[in-house]
């Protein structure tokens, strides 16, 4: 599984249901890593808790270097850990990579949109890497019909609701 952040730092509704749903693949018996793109300062880099290996991705300071030392540091990670399944709780960067290495890698990739992540500012950012990560995950799942609206002016592909929380009036 992967998350731009993690609780006890952030806990969000994103950070906190891929901490819940990361406990509940081990109750079931699931060998679980889950791999933070942000890390913050004065925590390490790998641990376990709750039964799942916890990797947390230092930081570089600087803007156009920390995207490109992101995708590096995740690369290495997922290389080393072999998943049989990528899990991606966003669009970019998690959904990018959980796609880009389940087609390098021949595996499934699962990708959860929230909200947020399909209508981030940056068109540019939207419409370059997040419909590349729309197109090569296996499976694309929206949290609201909205969530998926939106994500369908990005790209054209199924996304099945996986309802999780409000759902707006159409």
């Amino acid at each position: 599984m992967m998350a731009y952040k993690f609780p006890p730092q952030h806990r969000s509704g994103q950070e906190m249901g891929t901490d819940f749903m990361a406990r509940e693949l081990v109750r079931r018996g699931h060998q679980v890593h889950v791999l933070v793109t942000r890390r913050d300062a004065g925590q390490s880099f790998s641990c376990r808790q709750h039964g799942y290996a916890l990797w947390r991705l230092p930081v570089l300071p600087i803007p156009i270097l920390r995207s490109i030392w992101e995708w590096m540091a995740a690369s290495i990670v997922l290389l080393w850990v072999r998943p049989d399944l990528l899990h991606a709780q966003a669009l970019i960067p998690c959904g990018l990579l959980a796609g880009f290495w389940g087609k390098l890698l021949d595996k499934k990739s699962v990708m959860y949109l929230y909200g947020r992540d399909v209508t981030h500012p940056s068109r540019l950012l939207r419409h370059t890497l997040g419909s590349r990560a729309l197109r090569w995950c296996t499976v694309v799942l929206a949290a609201t019909g909205h969530c998926k609206a939106n994500a369908l002016m990005i790209c054209e592909r199924e996304i099945r609701v996986f309802f999780s929380g409000f759902e707006p009036p159409a």
